[in-house]
């Protein structure tokens, strides 16, 4: 992430969800015997509910609900479920205005129980 972003401190919510889940999902699910053809849009997927969740304003409700519709659409309805009750603690984080590095650094935990229920499930 330093190479892509010099010497700035902070770095994007969607560039670090492409560098550390995004990718290495991508490349696990094209080294498997499943289906190829689902490794993108899960990679896709995963992606967007961490670069959304991983931010600190509105657009963090997003990443959830989107995430559970690709669960709903990979008939997996129960998990979407779940997964929606793993977002709501980071969630109701919002309406306390904290500083960015603390808001991601006390979503993490939800946010890899999250990703541990996809990767359980696809």
């Amino acid at each position: 992430m330093v190479l892509w972003r010099g010497e700035q401190k902070q770095v994007s919510a969607g560039g670090s969800a492409i560098a550390l889940v995004g990718l290495p999902w991508l490349l696990g699910a094209s080294l498997s015997n499943g289906e190829v053809a689902l490794a993108f849009p899960s990679a896709l997927a995963i992606v967007i509910l961490t670069g959304l969740y991983m931010t600190p304003s509105a657009l963090a409700v997003g990443g959830p609900l989107l995430m559970a519709l690709f669960l709903i659409w990979q008939m997996q309805a129960a998990v979407a479920g779940w997964l929606l009750l793993l977002s709501l603690p980071g969630l109701r984080l919002l309406w306390h205005n904290l500083e960015t590095k603390s808001y991601r650094q006390t979503v993490t935990p939800w946010l890899l129980a999250m990703l541990c229920l996809v990767a359980w499930v696809l």
